[in-house]
């Protein structure tokens, strides 16, 4: 059997997160094993757990989700993130941090 994509999801609307689970929950190659809240939340949660990826959302309580994942990659450089950006966000600097960072 092949090893299950492992993924973190972080969004501060508790909806959001319950509607990607929901999805994700139907690719059977794929497994949720953490969700966060807020940017520290998802932060300890990467340290906790060692997704494949991460789906965040940039716009997030008590850390931002660029900062957070600035720090994720810093100390994890192989981290694989994709990030969610539902809203417009003026003076937002969205500078890559590296090739495995996709946006959505």
């Amino acid at each position: 059997m092949k090893k299950k994509t492992r993924i973190l999801l972080a969004d501060d609307h508790q909806l959001v997160r319950a509607g990607f689970r929901a999805l994700l929950k139907e690719i059977p190659a794929v497994e949720v094993v953490a969700e966060a809240g807020d940017g520290r939340e998802a932060l300890d949660m990467f340290k906790k757990h060692r997704p494949d990826v991460v789906l965040i959302d940039i716009a997030m309580p008590k850390l931002n989700g660029l900062e957070a994942i600035a720090r994720i990659t810093r100390e994890f450089p192989n981290a694989m993130v994709i990030v969610l950006w539902c809203t417009r966000i003026r003076n937002m600097s969205c500078r890559p941090y590296k090739p495995a960072l996709a946006v959505i």
